[in-house]
């Protein structure tokens, strides 16, 4: 009993021993975080069933557990990549370069956020060996391809004026792979940030809005001068309608008056009957008489006084 009692001793202080060893030295044990899995390779083979958060022992030199951080990674296509360094939930690339539809060489800054499938890790591992591979195979390379075939759909001389079109075109696309894509899911919609294109094609999009600029202010002067002239033509019409319905006015005026005039002449004319005009002769002949009449008497009277 003592010897069975000593060998059960000396197994658990080699166990404290093991795990003291494992604590101080950080190996034979893990610890998955929440928002982890872990893929755990014994000798040549994976074990297909992610290991789920908690505490996790193994074997050193024999097993090996790799922590997956299954939170969504933002892959960043941009210019200046010199001075930023990745991180587990970012990641810096250079520009997408491709060409158009012409063969001129195009280039994108865009963003594609993209979230690793918790449940496929360890066959992802199993064929690509580790978690770079699986992200070089299965994310950078299916995006580098989808962006060179949405640039030659169109033309570089063009392509600025249609960016909705470009970003709708490449959402639609980045979607369809990655509905395909067992290991990597999609994140939100592809950011476009930025166009670039040669020198030379840039100096001549730039003379195209210059003469596009001063056609349009030229078009503005024309309309300009066309409202002036409109308004100096109403402006003399006005002046010309005042006059003419003065003009008018006064016509009128010495129409009414004339009409006026001819009516009571055609009414003078209408009451000069035979019976009037017989008695005013009538009338002026008395009279002349009565005046003879009376001059005669006189002449007598002035006869007889003498």
């Amino acid at each position: 009993m003592k010897k069975m009692l000593s060998s059960i001793g000396s197994i658990v202080g080699i166990m404290v021993l093991a795990v003291m060893l494992m604590v101080s030295t950080k190996t034979g044990f893990v610890i998955i975080d929440g928002w982890e899995v872990g893929v755990k390779k014994t000798g040549t083979s994976y074990n297909m069933e992610e290991l789920q958060p908690g505490y996790k022992l193994f074997i050193p030199m024999y097993e090996e557990i790799t922590e997956i951080n299954t939170r969504p990674i933002l892959f960043n296509y941009t210019s200046n990549v010199k001075n930023k360094k990745d991180t587990e939930e970012i990641r810096y690339n250079p520009l997408i370069s491709g060409v158009d539809k012409n063969g001129i060489p195009i280039s994108f800054a865009l963003a594609i956020e993209v979230r690793p499938v918790r449940t496929m890790m360890s066959e992802m591992f199993q064929s690509d060996g580790t978690f770079e591979n699986g992200i070089s195979k299965k994310v950078i390379e299916p995006n580098k391809s989808v962006v060179r075939d949405v640039m030659g759909m169109f033309d570089a001389k063009t392509i600025q004026s249609n960016r909705d079109q470009v970003s709708a075109m490449l959402n639609e696309k980045i979607k369809d792979v990655y509905k395909e894509n067992r290991y990597f899911e999609l994140v939100g919609s592809v950011d476009l940030k930025q166009i670039d294109l040669p020198q030379k094609v840039r100096d001549r999009q730039i003379e195209v809005q210059l003469a596009a600029q001063d056609a349009e202010r030229s078009a503005e002067l024309i309309v300009k001068a066309e409202n002036e002239a409109k308004a100096e033509a109403a402006k003399a019409q006005g002046i010309a309608d005042r006059k003419r319905i003065e003009a008018q006015g006064i016509a009128d005026a010495i129409l009414m008056e004339a009409e006026a005039q001819a009516k009571a002449n055609t009414l003078v004319t209408e009451s000069l009957t035979p019976e009037i005009l017989r008695n005013n002769a009538i009338q002026k002949w008395n009279g002349v008489k009565s005046m003879v009449s009376g001059q005669n008497q006189l002449i007598l009277d002035l006869t007889d006084k003498r």
